[in-house]
């Protein structure tokens, strides 16, 4: 008999990657720990700027995490194609250099002296005399071309005024418009995620490409046909995580940049093998817009179920609030879309409230603006920083309310189901929403608490003030309902997903490896690979 150790099943490898930090995208996060969980070799890629990059490896749970510094080569090279041609100048016309010009200047302060030279007062007076002449004469005619020459200069300046004039009229004007826009003229980042991935996707070979946004399509068709070449083509799917041709105008800052984001999905979504999202509505928008062949698969961009500890008391402890005082709370992101300035006008109809405002980036530039909304409710606004996703939930529960204002009336706010939402219903948060579609109908329908008409600050009082009455009448959300809307609940669904490359399953050892508690969301940093935990996740594999 031979003792020689069996060769090791070799796991199928999928690499997710996006065109931002993973540090606090949890849905990617969420996404590599559920397909390690189901026997995958996941490998994360980690973007960050030249010359930051942290030394070590990072992990996710089993998850490596691989950092990539993505340069600004393109992005440069574009910028500097732009300042030269603004700087551009229009000459008037001289055969004089600048140099010669001011030469002449200076020669005309000389000879319009009229004092005369040691030579000078050496010669015969009649010879003195006409030197003198001579002088005077070579004064009077460079003290013409003098004054010609500050007067073209002042032509010059008036020139160039009207051409900086030009180019800012120019810049408004072509803002809102989307003629002969081009990826390269617009979104050179492009190019520098796929200078930046490719190489890198290429060694890693995966079974499977996740690209999570717009931007790195690109690269993930680019790679999958490089491998096809090879005779090894890879799965390519893509996580539409917005309905990005329908975003609000406040939220499109720059129209032409992202006319070009829409063109880069457009020429890429088609090719890819599978597309998910994040609700009902979008999959079929997506599916209309691009005439996809197939309904994309919806991920609900949902939170990990946990044990939650009641009456968590770190968030009235940081802002100083009794346990009695009511509280609501608004976590997520700060921008002029979320609907915010309404919510400070509306603390002022509130006048025992006290509102947590726990927020992303922190600190932001609108704090001080919203602040001043609020007028003398500000005293019982209290800006939070943001918590890890391990604690989100526990701080969350401090609260009474969870307050979600983000307008209705665009396509993608309105087909929304935000993981806000979903966070407010596992901390056990009576709920208080927009009318946006989508996020009020699931408000409505499993009875969590009160809708508004989005933009009417009295509005929102009230529907908070009625929210706080139905907190005090009904039970916090439904154990049932929290296990519904949860991101295990949706591990059988990736497993489908994932299944036309992953190939036979064991079906038992997967439901025994979905049984186990679902790992850290932390990204943690180490000096070296931890070969014990490397080949405890090789010996695992639920493939046959």
């Amino acid at each position: 008999m031979s003792d020689a150790t069996p060769p090791a099943i070799r796991r199928p490898r999928v690499v997710l990657f996006r065109s931002t930090p993973i540090a606090l995208d949890s849905r990617a996060k969420k996404w590599a720990l559920s397909l390690a969980r189901l026997g995958w070799d996941v490998v994360v890629l980690n973007p960050v700027p030249t010359g930051s990059a942290q030394p070590g490896e990072a992990w996710i749970g089993p998850v490596r995490v691989v950092t990539v510094e993505v340069g600004r080569e393109h992005r440069n090279h574009l910028n500097h194609k732009r300042r030269s041609r603004r700087a551009v100048r229009f000459r008037i016309f001289t055969r004089l250099t600048s140099a010669e010009a001011n030469a002449l200047i200076t020669g005309w302060r000389e000879t319009s002296s009229s004092k005369q030279s040691r030579v000078e007062r050496r010669l015969p007076v009649p010879l003195a005399r006409a030197c003198v002449r001579w002088r005077r004469l070579r004064a009077r005619v460079t003290w013409e071309r003098v004054q010609w020459l500050r007067r073209r200069a002042r032509a010059q300046q008036r020139l160039n005024a009207r051409v900086d004039r030009g180019w800012v009229t120019w810049t408004r004007w072509i803002a809102g418009k989307t003629w002969f826009v081009t990826v390269e003229g617009r979104l050179p980042e492009v190019r520098d995620l796929t200078d930046a991935f490719g190489p890198l996707l290429l060694e890693l070979a995966p079974d499977v490409l996740h690209a999570h946004h717009p931007l790195v399509l690109p690269v993930a068709v680019e790679v999958r046909d490089s491998m096809a070449k090879l005779g090894r083509r890879p799965g390519l799917l893509y996580d539409s995580r917005e309905f990005f041709a329908g975003l609000p105008e406040g939220v499109v800052t720059d129209k032409r940049a992202h006319h070009a984001l829409l063109r880069v999905e457009a020429g890429a979504i088609a090719s890819v093998d599978d597309v998910v999202t994040v609700s009902p509505p979008i999959a079929e928008a997506l599916r209309s817009r691009y005439s996809l062949k197939r309904q994309p698969a919806v991920v609900l961009n949902l939170p990990v179920g946990r044990a939650l500890v009641p009456g968590d008391g770190r968030l009235r402890e940081w802002i100083g609030v009794g346990p009695d005082d009511p509280l609501i709370i608004y976590s997520g992101g700060m921008s002029v879309a979320r609907g915010l300035e309404s919510l400070m006008v509306a603390m002022t109809h509130l006048p025992d409230v006290h509102l947590a405002l726990v927020t992303v980036p922190f600190p932001h530039w609108m704090t001080h603006g919203l602040l001043e909304l609020a007028g003398t409710a500000a005293s019982r606004i209290h800006p939070l920083p943001p918590v890890s996703q391990e604690d989100l939930l526990g701080v969350l529960s401090g609260a009474d309310i969870g307050v979600h204002p983000m307008p209705g009336g665009s396509p993608n706010h309105d087909m929304a189901l935000p993981n806000k939402l979903f966070e407010y219903l596992h901390a056990g948060l009576t709920l208080c929403v927009s009318d946006a579609r989508l996020l009020s109908g699931f408000v409505r329908d499993h009875a969590l608490g009160s809708v508004f008409r989005a933009g009417d600050p009295v509005d929102l009082a009230r529907a908070i003030t009625e929210a706080f009455a139905h907190r005090a009448v009904s039970q916090p959300s439904p154990e049932s309902l929290v296990r519904e809307f949860s991101w295990q609940a949706q591990e059988p669904l990736i497993a489908g997903i994932y299944e036309r490359w992953s190939g036979a399953v064991d079906l038992e050892e997967r439901g025994r490896a979905l049984a186990e508690p679902f790992p850290n969301l932390d990204v943690v940093l180490s000096d070296a690979v931890d070969d014990a935990r490397a080949s405890e996740r090789a010996a695992t594999s639920v493939w046959s």
